[in-house]
């Protein structure tokens, strides 16, 4: 059995679990579809300061990026590439900043 059929079969199994019973919001899941922590990594504040960690590598990353970005784009002033790639870059941190309701 594919692990598309067995989830597919799970959830089937549980959707008709929940129509066919009362089911508080309280009920256990079946031991099969719960996340368990020790799947999450551990602790929430462990696994935030490690993605934290990650988010301040990826921006030191980016800041070195974009200098050399400004240098080649110097170089070749009249490439639509570089224009794209910014215009790319600009998207992206917009969507992050309103994620982070700045």
């Amino acid at each position: 059995m594919s692990e598309k059929t067995t989830v597919s079969s799970l959830m089937k199994e549980w959707n008709e679990h929940l129509l066919s019973e009362e089911v508080s919001a309280f009920t256990e899941m079946p031991e099969a579809i719960q996340i368990k922590k020790s799947m999450m990594g551990g602790a929430a504040d462990a696994t935030y300061a490690s993605h934290r960690s990650g988010i301040d590598d990826l921006m030191t990353k980016a800041g070195a990026a974009l200098k050399a970005l400004d240098k080649q784009q110097k170089k070749d002033a009249d490439s639509w590439a570089h224009v794209k790639t910014a215009s790319e870059i600009h998207n992206q941190l917009s969507n992050i900043n309103q994620m982070l309701n700045i």
